[in-house]
């Protein structure tokens, strides 16, 4: 079943569409928010408010303006600013094992050597790259979530590859 039968199946009152809806995307909000905060209790935070926000606003998401999973990234992504404004103290979380782990099949390690080099990454590059490279958005609809052009993205991801590229020294 498709995001959008999900969504439409919310708006008439199924609770297990909203599971399956949750089921889908909580790794993925949850991993968005931690790239973006850096912090674990805030991406947990985050996670909870956005789907309680999904789910409250659902008859919100219009398909014909993009597909359900920008217009959840796009409100994690909100969520994420409006939490850094209001609580401006955030960490890394430093080398122990149970840092940022990339959710694909690459080696554990390589995996947590590649979180750090984006660590090293300033935010406006890195979450377009985390956008697009680790949660499959495009980049037509990473600008529609950061509210910049389609162009800009794919500057700031060409910059942040070139200093990811000095990081490994390739």
């Amino acid at each position: 079943m498709t995001d959008e039968q999900l969504v439409e199946q919310m708006n008439e009152g199924n609770r297990e569409a909203f599971r399956e809806l949750y089921e889908r995307y909580k790794k993925g909000v949850y991993n968005f928010a931690l790239r973006f905060l850096l912090d674990k209790n805030a991406a947990e935070d985050v996670a909870h408010d956005v789907f309680l926000l999904m789910h409250d606003n659902i008859y919100q998401f219009d398909v014909s303006r993009g597909k359900f999973s920008t217009w959840l990234y796009s409100i994690t992504y909100h969520e994420c600013c409006r939490i850094r404004k209001r609580n401006k103290k955030f960490f890394l979380l430093g080398d122990n094992e149970e840092g940022i782990k990339n959710e694909s099949n690459h080696n554990y390690n390589d995996a947590i050597d590649l979180e750090r080099a984006l660590l090293r990454v300033p935010e406006k590059y890195r979450l377009p790259i985390v956008m697009i490279k680790l949660h499959g958005l495009t980049s037509a609809e990473c600008a529609s979530v950061l509210g910049i052009s389609e162009t800009n993205v794919k500057q700031r991801v060409f910059r942040a590859f070139k200093m990811l590229k000095e990081y490994y020294k390739i």
